[in-house]
């Protein structure tokens, strides 16, 4: 089981921000099943602009299924964070090969 999971997209203001506390919440629910270790979820963007605020329509969808988006800051990936993941995912192929280059 992976314990250590980081989503990647572009810029971290839509797509990786919203799977990241998808997955968090959903994972908070399981929590109370399950008395295991929970899993980390992290997101970054290969080109992300460092402490820009989430998408406001992102921000609005994940509001609306009950997950606060407030807080997020954009990150922008380093070789630390890939390396310090035990699982990476990410929406597209060609971000795959710039993550194996870092």
């Amino acid at each position: 089981m992976f314990r250590s999971v980081l989503i990647v997209c572009h810029a971290n203001v839509c797509r990786s921000p919203a799977a990241e506390m998808l997955f968090r919440a959903y994972a908070g629910k399981l929590a109370g099943k399950d008395a295991r270790r929970p899993i980390e979820f992290r997101s970054a963007g290969l080109f992300a602009k460092e402490g820009r605020d989430i998408d406001p329509t992102m921000y609005r969808l994940l509001a609306e299924r009950d997950v606060d988006p407030s807080g997020h800051s954009a990150r922008r990936l380093d070789e630390s964070m890939a390396r310090a993941a035990e699982l990476i995912l990410v929406p597209e192929r060609k971000q795959i090969a710039a993550i194996e280059q870092m």
